[in-house]
């Protein structure tokens, strides 16, 4: 194979891929008018279809994940409300022990009654509430236990 046969070969071989790549360039750009399409969208933003798609996506993990969320926080302010009563129960015993009899009511296990001799509290820090029950207050009976009104 003589010099010139082989560059003729090259040639032929390289101006059939510049033809092949030509001729799908210009099946991408014609098909659907999708040169125009891609030069609009780089300078608009998304579709309709793609943001309706990426709130789909984003409600499905959010349905998902709700529930749990949630109970969670019922689960958590049970366990709160059960240390509360335990908490105030244990302040109760506390207070009988140092002045003999049971409080009359929660504020004593915090502010020093008047009219009891022996209180060495405060038994509690703070008023404590229910969580469960939009911030009522704990009430005590006659025995000095919590009262429960579920």
């Amino acid at each position: 194979m003589s010099n010139e046969n082989k560059e003729e070969g090259f040639l032929y071989g390289i101006s059939r891929i510049v033809l092949f790549n030509r001729i799908r360039t210009n099946l991408l750009y014609d098909i659907g008018e999708w040169g125009y399409f891609m030069e609009k969208r780089s300078q608009e933003g998304f579709t309709l279809l793609e943001m309706l798609l990426i709130l789909f996506l984003i409600m499905a993990v959010i349905s998902i994940a709700a529930p749990r969320f949630s109970s969670a926080d019922g689960v958590t302010r049970t366990q709160i409300d059960a240390a509360n009563r335990v908490r105030i129960e244990g302040a109760v015993e506390l207070y009988k022990m140092d002045t003999g009899v049971l409080p009359q009511r929660l504020e004593d296990l915090y502010l020093s009654p008047p009219e009891v001799k022996g209180w060495r509290g405060p038994y509690l820090d703070e008023e404590l509430v229910k969580p469960t029950r939009g911030g009522e207050p704990y009430e005590l009976d006659e025995r000095g236990k919590i009262t429960h009104d579920d």
